[in-house]
């Protein structure tokens, strides 16, 4: 059994219900479940945990929460097509009385389509794969004028859904909104990773996308997401069967919940079960009324009885199981008699009912029982090895891995990864990307999990959890025969990491048992701060920190930090007993230290008495390296000896580490990796403890400026680095703006030039511009987001003076010109251009960026393009005045060119412009680089590209036979074809090189894949170092005429 299995049943409280004599409450009960397993028919994965994550929820609802079995309506696989569950809202809606209670659960894929109707700020939708849904590969396009297009071929919106319900919105006294699903993830290296619950984005245009939705109240509403908005959610499998991870925990909690506990109260329980049970990264969300009582107080109080359904002989059933923490090996009583003279031993368990056989007395059907003695199973570290198929042919090296790793006590090798508790995963990773470096193109919301690989590369062993996120810091191999060395740090490795995760998962007593909170207070370490200047500002003996305000264990995990940052402690005891806390620090190594008490307390200074709050514990925890730093509270109703907490081979010989508690007990226990006793039994009521887990990512400090390689390691890799932007803007100007990402808007307005600073967090994802989630209330961090910090306006010396200082920097004074498409704000066009000329700088390759940003509207509206359409046509002389600036006037003639949309428009104009006037026939460009242009192609090829072709090295297109968005710029611009569509075939022109990317172009829309897709990225940033396509990793395409074009290979 492995480490989570063996401890999370610590997690349980001993409360069992009896599911007979329930009254139902008042107001009436109703249940939507709505489950897919069999997604075939869409081509995707089944999902099996999604059915059985349904019925559980079904069970539980009836038996332990009063809802009449004839108000639970079930929709499972091919009853959950589109169309169908959408009959199920509108019934449901009409069935719902005022002041009902409603309880909606979803679990199955979710994904993304392109946001048509401009009421999202990402862009997108969000959508749930219906039964059935992308098996009609018909598009919108293909409808006719009454839109009947087959709704089951397609998605279902998040804007629908909401229509639908608004009714049941309106009258329910409360309406919960469950999701067990996730719209971004990751993809493993290989199919043994835990499977998620994200598909790929359909980039189709919905049917249903141009339609305004009216905004529903949902005031009353609880909205529960087994993730956050860009976060994973995988299935798992606790016993036998498969659920949902979140489910799975959720249902645990709410079988415990008291009539007065809170959905926020719940989600927090909940969340500190997934914390002990896996160490995967799956945090849950909740937003609406989530501080209102669950199911508002109707529910009956949970008992703390079982009771015997059945006798036969010495075999005894029981009406609870693994729901209410039942673990084989237990034991449970009568109620009414010593523990003593009637015993049942539990040997068998589901979840709502047990087996167990009579060791004492007599039993028989409906006596009551309590549980005496709690069953914990040996704790084993169950680890899984895995190589990338092209890392190595050597298999004597994994051989000997997967010895090594057998060698150490406490540890079992297991051929299923997603069972395992570390994946020990060698590979060789690319240097020239770095080992953090994750390849993003599967899809736009889905990115892989571990580097890019280089058969070339250097060795590494890397420590995984099993969703493939890093568990600890791994290992370099030197790749020869004589791995001693490495096999012997590999063992030394393994054994603190095993100790960190024995730690890790130990949890309370009673799983929802949180009498004891710990914040934290984060000081950044800021010399140059002034208490005068800044209230943050505090000066210590050891430094001066900007103080942050305490937050809770969720919002202090949601931080980035540094080393040398320092972490302050505070406590609230809010049960009616004392406690002692001890707080414990696991490093990126996994190296464990015991913060507080500090050695020089003594055994009564830790104790908190009931009912008390600490804002501050007298201890400050320097962060001291770069990883993820892991605190863990423990808060007990007796002191416990401080030698349980010290390394494993301290304890050895160590004659104060006698137990005297369950608790001690249990601690020893998990700490003899090499003891022969497979369970541990403990008396329930002998000591009483909670837990928290609060894991933080320790970034390395320091910061960079400008645009800089992701090379070879230099040095502690910054939390962030800020990317200096020179930029033009012809767009409406506001001195009296608040934000930097104000200061230009969306109207005309004349051509100003400036510089600009764009913070890069040092766990960016190549492609991806992160942004706070709309449900975050912290807001914008430059170690976590792509971050527009500064606005700098220049006069026209100052400017051409400091781009021609800023490119002489550079060996080559390279530059890259950066002209966005339609509908980007200023925001978004200033953090776009420095994420792309970050992302294409590797070693030796750098770029000075550039950017010309102009009125292109704010969102995808007809009126709005058509407006855009003609300031783009306004826009074209600012743009020849902004080149003649940035190139005649710096004399850098080494300026590359990349324009998506109908940029590339506005450039193809300028272009014509200034080829034809003598005062620019000094103006260069070296590659010029057309992502998905916007343009007639016959307008191109006949008037712009000669044109272009005498200002351009080299002129590359990028074009896509799914990109929606010129599909539907066809159908504005009467039927012409558009130069970035491939849909008819690839349109091929003298002297240009063409790619056609339809294989890789999974983006939203179809149309912005040129900076989000990692493969893409890769190949533009060959393009602008002049590598030809044969000499790229693009596969030699011809036309039926013999025309030579490129494309990529298809995914795999």
């Amino acid at each position: 059994m492995g480490i989570r299995q063996a401890l999370r049943v610590s997690a349980f409280t001993a409360l069992f219900w009896s599911f007979s004599g329930l009254l139902l409450a008042a107001p009436a009960k109703h249940a939507l479940l709505i489950g897919i397993s069999d997604y075939t028919d869409s081509g995707l994965s089944s999902l099996p945990g999604s059915e059985n994550d349904i019925q559980a929820v079904r069970q539980l609802l009836e038996q332990r929460l009063g809802f009449p079995k004839e108000n639970i309506e079930l929709l499972l696989n091919k009853d959950a097509t589109h169309s169908a569950v959408v009959t199920a809202f509108q019934e449901l809606s009409a069935r719902v009385q005022q002041d009902d209670l409603v309880y909606i659960h979803y679990s199955g894929y979710g994904s993304n389509m392109p946001d048509l109707n401009g009421d999202e700020a990402s862009g997108q939708d969000k959508t749930w794969v219906t039964f059935g849904a992308r098996s009609d590969r018909s598009t919108a396009l293909d409808s006719d004028d009454q839109n009947n297009v087959n709704l089951n071929g397609f998605d279902l919106l998040d804007d629908e859904i909401d229509h639908w319900l608004a009714p049941a919105y309106a009258k329910a006294a409360q309406l919960v909104f469950l999701t067990d699903t996730a719209h971004w993830g990751t993809v493993s290296r290989g199919d043994k990773a835990p499977q998620q619950r994200a598909a790929a984005n359909d980039s189709r245009m919905h049917p249903l996308g141009m339609q305004s939705f009216e905004a529903a109240d949902r005031s009353k509403a609880v909205f529960v997401s087994a993730t956050q908005p860009e976060g994973s959610a995988y299935e798992y499998q606790p016993f036998d069967r498969s659920f949902g991870l979140f489910t799975w925990h959720w249902l645990q909690s709410l079988a415990s919940a008291t009539p007065d506990t809170s959905w926020r109260d719940l989600l927090l329980q909940t969340q500190i079960r997934i914390k002990t049970d896996v160490a995967w990264h799956q945090s849950p969300s909740i937003s609406g009324n989530l501080d209102s009582a669950i199911l508002n107080g109707e529910l009956p109080a949970p008992s703390a009885r079982l009771s015997v359904t059945s006798v036969n002989g010495d075999q005894v059933s029981l009406d609870s199981g693994k729901l209410a923490g039942l673990t084989p090996g237990s034991t449970v009583t009568l109620a009414s008699a010593d523990p003593g003279d009637s015993r049942i031993e539990i040997t068998e368990t589901n979840l709502f009912a047990a087996k167990g056989v009579v060791t004492n007395g007599h039993f028989s059907p409906g006596d009551a029982l309590i549980l005496s003695e709690r069953s914990y199973p040996q704790p084993v570290l169950r680890v899984f090895v895995s190589a990338d198929k092209q890392a190595d042919a050597n298999s004597d090296v994994i051989a000997s891995i997967r010895d090594a790793a057998a060698s150490v006590p406490g540890i079992q090798l297991d051929e299923d990864q997603q069972r395992a508790d570390l994946v020990l995963y060698y590979s060789r990773i690319d240097e020239a990307l770095g080992a953090q470096v994750r390849k993003q193109g599967i899809a736009a919301n889905l990115t892989a999990s571990l580097p890019d690989t280089d058969p070339q590369g250097t060795p590494r062993l890397f420590f995984l959890n099993a969703d493939e996120t890093e568990a600890a810091t791994g290992l370099t191999w030197n790749g020869s025969a004589d791995n001693r060395v490495e096999l012997e740090q590999l063992k030394a490795s393994l054994e603190r990491i095993r100790d960190s995760y024995h730690l890790h998962s130990l949890a309370g007593s009673t799983a929802d048992d949180s009498s004891v909170d710990l914040n934290i207070t984060h000081l950044r370490r800021d010399d140059g701060c002034t208490p005068a200047a800044d209230q943050r500002c505090q000066e210590f003996a050891f430094g001066r920190f900007l103080v942050d305000e305490p937050r809770s264990a969720p919002d202090a995990e949601a931080k980035r930090y540094q080393p040398g940052d320092v972490l302050a402690f505070g406590v609230a005891n809010s049960s009616s007993q004392a406690r002692y806390v001890y707080l414990l620090s696991s490093s990126p190594d996994g190296d464990i230290k015991l913060i507080y008490p500090t050695p020089e307390m003594t055994a009564a200074e830790n104790r908190i008495d009931a009912q008390t709050e600490l804002d501050q514990l007298p201890i400050a925890f320097q962060l001291d390296r770069s990883g993820t730093e892991s605190i863990k509270m423990i808060a007990s109703t007796e002191p416990i000896d401080r030698a349980f907490f010290e390394p494993t081979t301290h304890l050895a010989g160590s004659e104060s580490a006698v137990p005297n508690n369950a608790l001690e007990r249990l601690l020893a226990y998990n700490r003899d990796p090499s003891s022969d006793q497979k369970s541990l039994q403990l008396p329930v009521a002998d000591i009483a403890w909670n837990t928290a887990n609060i894991d933080l990512t320790v970034a390395a400090s320091g910061d960079m400026t400008g645009v800089r390689s992701r090379g070879a390691d230099t040095g502690a890799q910054p939390a962030y680095v800020r990317v200096r932007v020179f930029f033009g803007s012809n767009r409406n100007y506001d001195p009296h703006a608040d934000e930097p990402g104000e200061l230009f808007g969306n109207d005309r307005g004349t051509l100003r030039l400036g510089s600009l600073w764009v913070s890069i967090p040092a766990n960016h994802e190549p492609g991806k511009l992160e942004t706070p989630s709309l449900l975050s209330l912290m807001g914008e961090d430059p170690t976590e987001h792509v971050m527009l910090q500064s606005v700098d306006l220049l006069d026209k010396e100052a400017f051409v003076s400091q781009l021609s200082d800023a490119a002489s920097q550079l060996p080559d004074r390279r530059m890259l010109l950066y002209i966005h498409g339609y509908n980007n704000s200023f925001e978004e066009a200033a953090r776009r251009s420095a994420q792309i000329a970050y992302d294409l700088s590797v070693e030796n390759v750098h770029y000075v960026p550039l950017l010309f940003t102009w009125p292109s509207g704010d969102s995808i509206i007809p009126t709005q393009y058509t407006r855009a359409w003609t300031n783009k046509e306004w826009a074209v002389s600012d743009l020849v005045q902004f080149l003649e600036l940035a190139v005649l006037e710096t004399g850098i003639d080494n300026v590359h060119v990349l324009a998506h949309s109908m940029g590339t428009n506005l450039f193809s104009s300028a272009s014509l412009v200034m080829a034809g006037r003598e005062q620019d026939a000094d103006i260069r460009f070296g590659e010029v680089v057309l992502a998905a242009p916007d343009i007639d192609a016959e307008t191109f090829y006949r008037l712009l590209l000669p044109r272009l072709q005498t200002l351009a090295e080299r002129t590359t297109v990028y074009m896509a036979s799914q990109d929606v968005a010129l599909h539907v710029s066809k159908v504005v611009h009467s039927g012409y074809r558009r130069l970035g569509d491939s849909s008819d075939s690839p349109l091929i022109l003298q002297g240009v090189d063409v790619v056609d990317v339809s294989e890789l172009n999974t983006s939203d829309m179809g149309h912005a894949y040129y900076a989000a897709i990692r493969e893409l990225l890769s190949d533009i940033g060959s393009t602008l170092r002049g590598i030809t396509p044969d000499l790229r990793r693009l596969s030699s395409q011809e036309t039926e005429q013999q025309l030579k074009y490129w494309s990529f290979q298809k995914a795999e």
